[in-house]
């Protein structure tokens, strides 16, 4: 069974908005989001199935509030990826 909840940006400017992408993993309490197992999987864009990051961490053990996912729009991303394309 697949699952799936939306996401909200929450900020594109921190610390680490090079690398990452900050989602709320909860929003509007949906009961939806990111949880322990979650890591690797993907952030769609809405709507489509395009790609914008995978699933990293949560910041808190009850897997709610903000989650960071890892950006693969980044150049050594972006390489490894064409490894393993055609």
């Amino acid at each position: 069974m697949r699952f799936l909840a939306s996401a909200e940006l929450v900020s594109e400017k921190f610390s680490w908005s090079d690398d990452h992408l900050r989602v709320t993993a909860n929003p509007a309490q949906g009961k939806g989001g990111t949880a322990f197992g979650d890591s690797g999987g993907p952030v769609l864009l809405g709507g489509t199935d395009t790609v914008l990051a995978v699933n990293s961490y949560v910041t808190n053990v009850n897997c709610n509030g903000v989650s960071y996912s890892s950006r693969i729009d980044i150049p050594e991303v972006l390489e490894w990826i064409d490894t393993f394309l055609p």
